[in-house]
């Protein structure tokens, strides 16, 4: 049995010349009969059989046919192969023209048009900033396009995929002001202690942080921004000079040495970030960091509650140190006030002893004075002792009504609570759990 196999550009074509070996059976059948004498069949004898002939002449014709197929195949696979190499040529070009495209176009994308505007920028920590921003608007877009992809893949419609989009590539006001102070922080632009200060939506809240950044600028002589930019002010250079290496500076104090004027100053732990960021001086066997190791807007977030927190329980430590203050000195100035008190009825008492000596009045008229006298301080004490119980209580209902007052401003606030420490009696920031 023969096998032809042709080959097409829609796939393999199978013919099985099966028939053959039928036509050679039937065939000698013809010729060759059973009870035959002979066992030798001649040419003649099958070109006189008429379906011999018939047979023999479909043969052929399978095979002229068959030759005619692998002549049309051959011709197939050249036009095929003639075909892929143009479609690679096609390609190769279609390619190189878009990349002369894209030369041409090139100047003018959106990263190399901002290159140009970040080139005319002065200072290399702002183009750093400028640079982070561009990042961040390219992630934000990335975002929106991959949220677009995710919807299409999953077979959602255009309106849903869209606003997929602009749900992931959105750059809301609180978010952007964020990540701006985190870039102009990382790049030595802002200082991260008083970034903090600021709520996410960039305001100061002076009842909060006000205390927190006068910090900084206790003393403007120390602060090394008003001496770069006033160096004739000697006096100032020169007054807090007079520290030397082994200075022990008070608590909240740091040594410094600054290096233009070769000398030592204590001055806060914020005022010697400043120095050492503007290299001016540094800390002496301190390490004074002016940024976390690591910046994110989740830390500063957290540090700003954490800053928010400590600030309102230093304001409502300070409000009981200023109530009990003003107690013990209510306590002393009664005290005081008992003790004078004391020594004018010992006076009065000793005028009427001097007279009881002297026989200037009687024995009974001594005793109703002396009476008297110890009657009136008696009186006077436990009226100075009521009015300084009165006086007590007014204070001490002033200081609940300003801590109330306090403790209600951050009722509804998400980020911290106010509670109440029975330990202490008295309020306790923490932040909100």
């Amino acid at each position: 049995m023969s096998l032809y196999k042709l080959e097409f550009d829609h796939g393999p074509i199978t013919y099985k010349w099966m028939g053959v070996m039928v036509v050679f059976f039937v065939l000698l059948s013809f010729v060759i009969p059973a009870h035959a004498q002979s066992s030798t069949t001649t040419i003649t004898d099958i070109e006189n059989n008429p379906v011999a002939r018939d047979i023999l002449e479909k043969i052929e014709e399978t095979k002229r046919w068959i030759a005619e197929l692998e002549e049309k195949q051959a011709d197939l696979i050249m036009e095929s192969n003639e075909l892929a190499e143009k479609r690679a040529q096609a390609k190769s070009s279609l390619e190189n023209d878009l990349q002369q495209w894209e030369n041409l176009w090139g100047e003018y994308s959106s990263e190399n048009v901002f290159a140009k505007f970040v080139d005319t920028i002065p200072t290399n920590s702002t183009k750093a900033v400028f640079w982070d921003h561009y990042d961040f608007t390219q992630a934000k877009v990335q975002a929106g396009r991959d949220a677009f992809s995710q919807i299409i893949y999953r077979g959602g419609d255009f309106q849903e995929a869209y606003a997929a989009y602009l749900k992931a590539a959105e750059i809301k006001k609180i978010e952007m002001i964020q990540v701006n102070s985190m870039f102009n922080v990382m790049h030595g632009l802002a200082y991260y202690n008083q970034q903090i200060l600021f709520n996410p939506d960039g305001q100061f809240d002076l009842g909060l942080s006000g205390e927190q950044l006068r910090k900084y600028y206790e003393d403007f002589r120390t602060n090394p921004q008003y001496l770069l930019a006033n160096p004739d002010d000697n006096a100032s250079r020169e007054a807090l000079g007079m520290s030397d290496s082994g200075t022990e500076c008070r608590v909240g104090y740091v040594l410094v040495h600054r290096y233009n004027e070769d000398d030592y100053v204590c001055v806060t732990d914020r005022t010697a970030e400043m120095w050492q960021r503007h290299k001016m001086g540094i800390a002496v066997d301190r390490d004074i960091r002016a940024t976390p190791d690591t910046i994110s807007i989740q830390q500063m977030n957290h540090d700003r509650m954490q800053e928010k927190v400590t600030s309102v329980n230093s304001k409502i430590q300070r409000m009981h140190d200023v109530n009990e203050t003003k107690k013990d000195e209510m306590d002393k100035k009664y005290d005081l006030m008992v003790m004078d008190m004391g020594a004018q009825q010992k006076d009065e008492e000793k005028k009427i002893l001097v007279n009881l000596t002297n026989d200037k009045i009687s024995t009974k008229n001594f005793s109703d004075q002396m009476e008297d006298i110890r009657s009136k301080y008696d009186e006077l004490e436990k009226t100075m002792i009521k009015e300084k119980f009165q006086i007590l209580e007014i204070v001490e209902k002033s200081y609940k009504r300003e801590l109330n007052l306090l403790v209600d401003r951050y009722d509804d606030d998400p980020e911290m609570d106010v509670i109440w420490n029975s330990d202490r009696r008295s309020y306790n920031a923490t932040l909100a759990t």
